[in-house]
């Protein structure tokens, strides 16, 4: 007989502890029809003032709040949230997911129980449809074009996933954790499964996911991919290169063997395509010492190195 999942479902949250209620309502109602063993874990990335709101649950076995001592930002607010459980805990599933109602109970129970047919392997709920206005929904695919041209990789998935403990023992020391899970997840080349789902609408309040807020979100999510950046940069110089080296000796060959040559037109030429291939090389040689420095540079391990945020930890049931 197959054992009992334990999963703990991982929040981040500032400020939204309404809607996280009525969240928290939904998910134990919808967890009533499932045969795991459920607790709920809230990093409250410094709400201000602290609250400690009512709880009341059946399905869940036991809701936690993590205070963190400042406030450090929704990616980050999920690093410090599966390094804490990682350390303290065992369970076979960590599922990350909105406070806000954004993500659906009931897709939440979907994931769970996806994970009894591939017990080791992260599934991820891949958006059909969102919530946000049409400006957001065309910068979004903006961020999603970019990000393929510049790293060669597609993300079709955010934080809302079901990673198992095997995947975890991993993550927890990888570096990009503390910036960005979904790369994370992808680059650490982990067994993937992405189920469809449709973004909900928030239960109360107003996103904090504004345009400065996706630039910095898409910023993070492409620093895990520094290298294969770099590498694509290097390569787009280096034919830059050639093709300023090309041009000057097409310029020299028309001076110099044929009667096409406008009087002071080559110096130009030459001068302008000496600049330009001068900075093609400034810039190699600025993305290569990049490369070696980022690969020289030991960083930040979030296993070892963020619990220092965690100012309490208290059950709430």
């Amino acid at each position: 007989m197959p054992e009992t999942p334990k999963i703990a479902i991982v929040m981040p949250l500032m400020n939204d502890w309404a809607p996280f209620q009525q969240l928290l309502a939904d998910l134990d109602t919808q967890l009533a029809s499932s045969d795991a063993v459920v607790d709920v874990h809230v990093v409250d990335d410094f709400s201000i003032p602290p609250v400690v709101p009512d709880v009341v649950v059946s399905s869940i076995q036991a809701v936690y709040c993590t205070r963190l001592v400042r406030n450090v930002g929704h990616q980050r607010a999920i690093a410090i949230g599966l390094v804490h459980l990682h350390t303290h805990y065992d369970y076979s599933h960590v599922l990350v997911m909105d406070a806000d109602g954004e993500d659906c109970p009931a897709d939440a129970v979907r994931l769970i129980a996806q994970s009894h047919s591939i017990p080791d392997t992260v599934i991820v709920a891949e958006r059909k449809t969102r919530s946000e206005g049409l400006v957001f929904r065309v910068f979004y695919r903006l961020y999603k074009f970019g990000f393929r041209i510049l790293t060669g990789k597609v993300i079709n998935f955010g934080n809302f996933c079901l990673i198992p403990q095997s995947a975890l023992d991993g993550l927890v020391y990888h570096a990009g954790l503390w910036n960005h899970l979904a790369s994370t997840i992808v680059v650490s080349r982990l067994p993937i499964h992405s189920i469809q789902t449709n973004r909900c609408q928030r239960y109360a309040g107003k996103s904090s996911m504004n345009f400065t807020a996706l630039v910095i979100h898409g910023l993070s999510a492409m620093s895990i991919f520094l290298e294969h950046l770099a590498v694509r940069a290097l390569i787009t110089s280096l034919i830059g290169m050639v093709i300023g080296i090309i041009g000057l000796l097409v310029v020299i060959w028309i001076r110099v063997y044929t009667d096409l040559a406008i009087p002071g037109w080559a110096t130009s030429a030459t001068g302008l395509l000496l600049l330009i291939t001068g900075q093609t090389i400034l810039v190699i040689l600025f993305i290569t010492f990049t490369i070696l420095q980022q690969r020289a540079t030991m960083q930040i391990i979030p296993k070892n190195d963020v619990l220092q945020f965690v100012a309490s930890h208290q059950q709430l049931t």
